[in-house]
C-alpha cells in the first residue's frame, strides 16, 4: 500500500520538478533576450549619438559657410559703397571747381572792367579773362 501512496505522490514531484525546471529554463530564455535586446538598445542608442554628433557637426559647418558668404557679400557691397562715394566725390568736386572757375571769370570781368573800364575794348577784356582763367591753377585729378 506505501507503493501504490507513494507512485502518485512520486509522480506529482517529478511533475512538479519538471514544471519549475522550464519555469526555470524560460526565465533564462527570457533573461538571455532581455539581455541581448538590452544590447541592442544600447547600440541603437549610441547609433543615434553617433548620428546626432554628424547632424552638428555638418549643421556647424552649413553655418560657417553661410557666415563666410554673408560676410564675403557684406564686404563687397561695402568696397562698392566707397567706390559709389569716391565717385560721386569726384563728381561733385569737378562740378564745384567749373562752378568757382565762373565765379572766378565773373569777379574778374567785373573787377576788370572796373579798372580798364574805358581803356580797354571788349575783345581786349575778353583775352585778358580767358589768360586768367587759363592761368588759374588745376584741379587735383
Amino acid at each position: 500500500m506505501l507503493v501504490s501512496v507513494w507512485k502518485p505522490l512520486l509522480a506529482m514531484v517529478e511533475e512538479r520538478e519538471k514544471s519549475i525546471h522550464q519555469a526555470v529554463a524560460s526565465a533564462q530564455q527570457s533573461s538571455e533576450e532581455a539581455r541581448r535586446l538590452l544590447v541592442q538598445h544600447q547600440e541603437l542608442i549610441r547609433e543615434a549619438g553617433r548620428q546626432r554628433d554628424e547632424v552638428m557637426k555638418r549643421a556647424l559647418a552649413d553655418a560657417e559657410a553661410v557666415r563666410a558668404d554673408i560676410v564675403v557679400q557684406a564686404k563687397a557691397e561695402a568696397d562698392r559703397m566707397v567706390q559709389r562715394a569716391k565717385e560721386q566725390i569726384e563728381r561733385e568736386k569737378k562740378v564745384a571747381i567749373q562752378e568757382l572757375r565762373g565765379s572766378v571769370a565773373d569777379l574778374a570781368v567785373e573787377a576788370a572792367s572796373r579798372i580798364v573800364k574805358s581803356s580797354m575794348t571788349p575783345e581786349a577784356q575778353r583775352r585778358l579773362v580767358h589768360e586768367f582763367i587759363d592761368n588759374l591753377p588745376q584741379s587735383g585729378s
